[in-house]
């Protein structure tokens, strides 16, 4: 009993949810972050991760990691009815301690910041990128046009440096 309550102390205190389950796809032992991540109101102790997470990407996950024997990783879309979808990572683990009677654990680490980051950053690069474009390209033709002969007239030069100044 007492072995038991300190391993519910430490699932419990988890920032990831926690899943075990047995060769049968059963639930054993979940916390609350893994409740919270599929809006689980109820214990949910026995029935299969599939019953529970209703998302075929997370039963194919515990299905390879049960059929390998090998760690398996993925990640998956909550799609929330009343909120923003989150973004999951997945890693399951098998279980092959001997004493065991088999199964695996699955952390499900909640990757949403990480990913909204990610997007902020493409966004940047790209709108960089696009507002970089065209004086560039302008200075390069000004540039251009000097150096095959706009050099030499002296009404116009003045006119394409200050192009040149002014886009860069």
């Amino acid at each position: 009993q007492e072995g038991e309550f300190g391993v519910q102390a430490i699932v419990g205190a988890l920032a990831d949810g926690l899943v075990v389950a047995d060769r049968g796809r059963r639930i054993r032992l979940t916390n609350v972050a893994f409740r919270e991540m599929f809006e689980i109101a109820s214990e949910i102790e026995g029935v299969t991760l599939l019953e529970a997470t209703r998302d075929a990407m997370v039963e194919r996950l515990l299905g390879k990691a049960l059929e390998s024997g090998l760690t398996e990783r993925a990640e998956i879309t909550l799609q929330r009815p009343h909120g923003a979808e989150r973004y999951l990572e997945l890693v399951a683990e098998p279980i092959t301690n001997a004493d065991a009677a088999g199964g695996a654990v699955i952390l499900f680490r909640d990757i949403t910041a990480r990913r909204q980051t990610e997007a902020l950053r493409r966004d940047f690069v790209a709108n960089a990128s696009h507002e970089l474009r065209t004086p560039l390209a302008t200075i390069k033709g000004t540039a251009e046009t000097l150096r095959l002969g706009a050099v030499d007239d002296k009404e116009n030069r003045m006119h394409f440096l200050e192009t040149i100044e002014q886009q860069a």
